[in-house]
């Protein structure tokens, strides 16, 4: 099987909620460095979502620490969280907060080629989810509770075993040697049915992070309307990790070709740039998108979840969404 070309099988993916609100990972495809080339440790994403409550809009932040030595993760570390929850869906239904593996199970989900740097592209991987911790603020959706929890500090995997290479064909009925264990906290999301259907087939066939970033996000707002509409910023930098900047021609300009990938693939509906962006006024403007005619064919799936997404982005009254971002 080519690389980036996964079987039609792994369409029923799954996708945690709140991974798929905002990115655990930079956006660019190499480790993010500093100025004298170090890995960074610290990275973070900010937005805000409508308080019923308050009947205001508060801000929202996720902060991603890990050590300099392992880096932060990268869209090859979403991608291997993503081939992990399809294999425990498919296969003790999160029954359990370990998910056996073997890494050619995983490789042709991703459509990663089974060789020797792909199992070391793994560790890495692995590595660096076991190092990294969470911190959301306002931002973690509790089912259970119907609300966003004030303050949660997790990660996604506490332990993991990377088992050794081995020749031959797997014996019928052996357990996957290889394994991860999710945190309490990630599993117990899990367990609420804080998930949703991802369609991977579709995901992997995307070219580059900021369309497949823009894919889960977008999936979950359309499940609520065809129609969604945030500030741009927000979107942009806080919920699809674009480097943060108030230029809105570069905004623009590094969103246009995930945008095109999506309207090829009839996810969204193609949009002149006048019809995509809204100036609310100097400084402040919105990005809108409708979803394509053939999203309903397979990407389009009830979530599983009890999340109230209307509490987040803008899924509100006109007159909400046009209030400005909080930052």
């Amino acid at each position: 099987m080519a690389a980036n070309d996964p079987k039609r099988k792994y369409q029923d993916g799954r996708d945690e909620m709140n991974l798929a609100d905002f990115p655990i990972s930079a956006l660019q495809r190499q480790q993010p460095t500093d100025a004298e080339g170090r890995k960074l440790d610290k990275m973070v994403f900010e937005a805000s979502r409508y308080d019923p409550q308050l009947r205001q809009r508060v801000s929202q932040r996720v902060t991603l620490t890990t050590s300099s030595s392992d880096g932060l993760p990268t869209p090859a570390d979403e991608h291997v969280i993503l081939a992990l929850l399809y294999t425990a869906k498919h296969g003790d239904n999160f029954g359990s907060a370990v998910v056996h593996f073997s890494p050619a199970q995983l490789f042709e989900i991703m459509g990663w080629a089974p060789n020797g740097r792909s199992y070391e592209r793994l560790r890495g991987v692995l590595r660096r989810l076991k190092s990294l911790t969470l911190r959301y603020e306002n931002a973690w959706w509790d089912p259970a509770g119907r609300g966003y929890e004030e303050e949660v500090a997790t990660g996604i995997i506490s332990e993991y075993r990377m088992a050794r290479q081995v020749s031959g064909p797997r014996q019928p009925g052996a357990v996957p040697r290889s394994w991860v264990r999710w945190t309490e906290q990630f599993y117990e999301s899990l367990q609420k049915g804080n998930i949703k259907r991802l369609n991977l087939e579709i995901f992997f066939r995307l070219r580059s992070p900021t369309a497949q970033r823009m894919y889960r996000f977008l999936d979950k707002r359309f499940y609520n309307a065809p129609v969604f509409s945030m500030d741009l910023i927000e979107f942009a930098c806080g919920h699809i990790g674009l480097t943060e900047t108030r230029n809105v021609a570069v905004l623009k300009r590094r969103l246009a070709p995930g945008l095109k990938e999506l309207e090829d693939i009839h996810f969204i509906t193609p949009a002149a740039d006048a019809e995509r962006y809204q100036k609310v006024r100097p400084g402040i403007w919105r990005i809108q998108f409708q979803e394509g005619m053939k999203k309903a064919e397979g990407s389009r799936q009830k979530a599983e979840g009890s999340e109230d997404t209307t509490a987040s982005g803008c899924l509100l009254p006109t007159a909400y969404c046009l209030l400005p971002s909080a930052f």
